[in-house]
């Protein structure tokens, strides 16, 4: 049963690259005609058991006299979560899974409290519950919270509740009814 599983798993994730495709790879021919650099941006980050692995994602930042930004370019992509699709890869390699709590730099590994470790007991997902419940992304140890009950409960059924969620809370930032508040101040800082 878990081989079936894990087939259709993999069907379906092919199948989502099947249809999200043209829109990444118009992302990637913009960000090169555009911002004229490198699509992509690869990055070490903690994977379930705290194993690292690179994440797939595009670029949205530019760097100017040691000075990250981000381009005009990749606010919109930032925004449609477009540069999140190419983890599609990462999870049909098998180190991510759709939901999980989000892959984090891997020296954060140290900084969890025992509690707050638990959420490396599962893969990293796409999305997670902490993502369709906490606006303020800078919050983490409330987002802590969630990853460790996500990954103390973690079944098909909460997996399909948290993905339908998401669809739900993406649309309504899409279309201006719910607003992120989106910085990317790191776990330490």
């Amino acid at each position: 049963m878990r081989y079936i599983f894990f087939f259709l798993y993999h069907i379906l994730i092919l199948f989502i690259l099947f249809i999200v495709s043209p829109f990444i790879i118009f992302t990637i021919l913009a960000i090169i005609i555009v911002d004229n650099h490198n699509p992509f941006y690869l990055e070490e980050r903690s994977g379930m058991l705290g194993n690292p692995f690179l994440i797939i994602k595009l670029r949205t930042m530019k760097i100017s006299n040691n000075v990250k930004s981000v381009t005009k370019l990749g606010k919109i992509i930032r925004l449609l979560k477009i540069d999140e699709l190419t983890q599609l890869f990462n999870v049909f390699f098998g180190q991510m899974s759709l939901v999980g709590p989000r892959p984090l730099y891997v020296e954060y590994n140290k900084k969890y409290s025992d509690f707050e470790i638990q959420r490396l007991n599962v893969k990293p997902g796409i999305t997670g519950l902490a993502q369709i419940k906490v606006i303020d992304t800078n919050n983490w140890r409330f987002k802590f919270k969630y990853d460790v009950f996500y990954s103390k409960h973690k079944s098909i059924s909460f997996d399909l509740y948290i993905l339908c969620k998401t669809l739900f809370f993406y649309l309504n930032v899409v279309t201006g009814n719910k607003i992120i508040i989106e910085n990317h101040n790191r776990f330490d800082d």
